[in-house]
């Protein structure tokens, strides 16, 4: 007796010969799948829906003469390699769209290119605002004469200008955000910086290299306080470094993008606004120490309040005191003694009244913000009390009912993708990316789809942006009823659902149905893919339920179009799903909307893989194609 046509078989050498009952079984084979494909609307046994079984017309030979060619078109498929691949592989990132160079010198530089949203980048944002925090507290400072810290002082200041030296090419080679567009050309990326900060940085690069060296030549030339004093003068000219308060500025905004909280957001504007105003004050507090540290001996403001004017600890506490008491309503001994402080201190309470009117207004403004997005709850809160109030009940059920509110307040359901207009005005490219990071995770929970996405992950992202939905669905309400059209497959994705399947009383052997409850990305009614196809059940929500629905005929327009290998791998796929479904339902075996086990779909592509090795083998042996026209 002849061995089973879908045997293992090795690849075949030159001694061997082909058998003629497996030509004639192969034959017989293709003779009956190209019957099914060529009719117009092929029909096949009854399943236990009620309705025929007919195949998706993607899924037939469009545009193909012969089984052969369906076969052929996109190469050997190794099914077994795609297998053997590690499920914890991590997918590339293809759904961006990208720019790159892949010739030439620029190709190598094109390694160099930096991602502007990736981690490295966003540590080294990190590190260039602490570089302008630390020179925007430390450059008043070098005025004055501070002890032992001024050589800490000096040797920080000195590895920040490496660190802006090092800026420049970091900045030169950061990929272009376009309108949604990351091009990550070299030459792209340094044109952008030329018309940018290049020149800024270069000029403040070498402008600090120039004070570093002309200040310390000072330093060791200089004889007494004077010359110590001419100095620091020339170390005040690093406050052409602020300038890069700008761009810091323009950073925090691109490091305020990763944060997902709202109310995070609000508190990091509150925190900028607090720091704002903390500089203001160190630089007024700055200017009015300095009124009386470098003193011709005219009377000041310090007199009587410090014991040496070139004390610069005490001094400077008691300039910050003075200048934070000049944006509130405080009181403090300390006031202006010569006509250039007192002009000083009358330009510090006009600028103090519009600066924190400005503050106090934003602060109002961000808080109401806050009590806006918790109204709709506190007011939930507040009708609760009252109905436990009016209604007397005890306080041990009222407490349960008032827990229960505030964990289901936590448990919302998710933001719908509808209800945020502005994702529609996308780009496409943006667009596409944001689907694939919210569905592409479906796919990673079939049993088929989690075997083959590394073949294309191009069309599992366009399948993404054009096929999928979400739904929500509230608690004790039917999904879907027996007997109805399927729209496509329904992917679970949070809440509790229960599948009652069809009842199957006609089948002896099975003495009850009993309801399923289902779980987390499990995927009903697949058949819906590869055929048309009624439901075999029904599905109840049994709380709040978010799922997603991959349209069916959607995802056949999407295949259609982008082709491919995977697209061939299917093809072979649904025929055999469809057979294997129709040999269950001649077996009087139960069929219903639950997916496939993952050893059914082992099974499945097992199969596919030997009918590719007997199509390699038939190739080989140059067996002439059949005449099907």
């Amino acid at each position: 007796m002849p061995p089973p046509l879908l045997e293992d078989m090795s690849d075949p050498t030159e001694e061997d010969a082909l058998p003629e009952w497996a030509l004639s079984r192969w034959q017989n084979i293709v003779e009956k799948l190209r019957a099914r494909w060529e009719a117009e609307e092929p029909q096949s046994p009854r399943s236990c829906t009620g309705r025929q079984s007919r195949m998706r017309v993607t899924w037939r030979l469009q545009g193909e003469s012969t089984l052969w060619d369906a076969y052929s078109k996109q190469g050997s498929i190794d099914f077994n390699g795609i297998l053997g691949k590690e499920k914890g592989d991590s997918n590339p990132d293809l759904h961006e769209v990208i720019v790159k160079t892949s010739t030439g010198c620029s190709a190598c530089l094109a390694c160099l290119v930096l991602h502007p949203y990736g981690w490295p980048k966003f540590s080294w944002s990190i590190i260039l605002l602490l570089a302008v925090l630390w020179d925007a507290v430390t450059i008043p400072l070098q005025l004055f004469d501070l002890g032992a810290f001024s050589a800490t002082l000096d040797a920080v200041n000195t590895a920040t200008i490496f660190f802006w030296l090092a800026d420049i090419p970091v900045s030169c080679f950061t990929a272009v955000d376009s309108d949604g567009l990351l091009d990550f050309r070299p030459r792209s990326c340094i044109r952008d910086y030329t018309r940018g900060w290049c020149l800024p940085d270069v000029l403040m690069v070498l402008g600090d290299g120039i004070v570093s060296i002309v200040g310390a030549n000072s330093v060791a030339a200089a004889a007494g306080t004077q010359g110590l004093r001419v100095s620091r003068l020339i170390r005040l000219s690093r406050l052409v470094r602020l300038v890069r308060l700008y761009k810091a500025s323009a950073t925090v905004e691109s490091l305020v993008d990763y944060v997902r909280s709202p109310l995070i957001v609000v508190l990091i504007g509150l925190a900028k606004l607090i720091l704002f105003i903390l500089f203001v004050n160190h630089y007024i507090a700055c200017a009015w120490c300095a009124m009386a540290y470098f003193s011709d001996g005219s009377p000041t403001w310090a007199d009587g309040h410090v014991k040496s004017p070139d004390d610069f600890r005490e001094l400077y506490a008691l300039s910050l005191h003075w200048s934070l008491t000049q944006f509130t309503p405080s009181t403090q001994d300390i006031g202006p003694s010569n006509i250039g402080e007192r002009v000083f201190a009358a330009g510090v309470v006009i600028f103090a009244l519009i600066v924190f009117s400005s503050f106090v207004s934003s602060i109002t403004n961000q808080m109401n913000q806050i009590r806006t997005w918790n109204s709709k709850t506190i007011e939930l809160d507040a009708v609760l009390r009252h109905f436990l109030k009016s209604r007397k009940i005890s306080t041990q059920l009222g407490v349960r009912i008032t827990n229960f509110f505030k964990v289901s307040q936590k448990q919302k359901a998710k933001t719908p993708l509808e209800s945020i207009s502005f994702l529609a005005s996308l780009p496409e490219s943006l667009k596409i990316h944001l689907h694939s990071e919210i569905f592409l995770p479906a796919f990673k929970t079939s049993g088929l789809f989690s075997r083959v996405m590394k073949v294309d992950y191009r069309l599992l992202s366009k399948t993404c942006s054009r096929a999928f939905k979400e739904h929500y669905c509230p608690p004790e309400i039917d999904i879907f009823i027996e007997g109805a059209a399927a729209p496509g497959v329904l992917i679970v994705h949070r809440g509790e659902m229960i599948y009652q399947p069809r009842a199957l009383s006609r089948f002896t052997h099975l003495s009850a149905v009993k309801p399923v409850r289902l779980q987390k990305g499990l995927w009903i009614s697949e058949a819906s893919l590869w055929c048309v196809w009624s439901y075999a059940g029904s599905l109840r929500a049994e709380t709040a339920c978010d799922f997603h629905l991959l349209d069916s005929d959607a995802f056949s327009r999407v295949c259609q179009s982008h082709g491919g290998a995977l697209v061939a791998i299917l093809r072979k796929l649904a025929v055999l799903f469809i057979n294997y479904m129709e040999e269950r339902a001649q077996q009087s075996n139960p069929i219903t909307d639950m997916p496939l086990s993952d050893e059914e779909w082992e099974s499945l592509l097992d199969r596919s893989d030997k009918l590719e090795k007997m199509k390699t083998m038939m190739m080989q042996l140059a067996l002439p194609r059949p005449d099907w026209k």
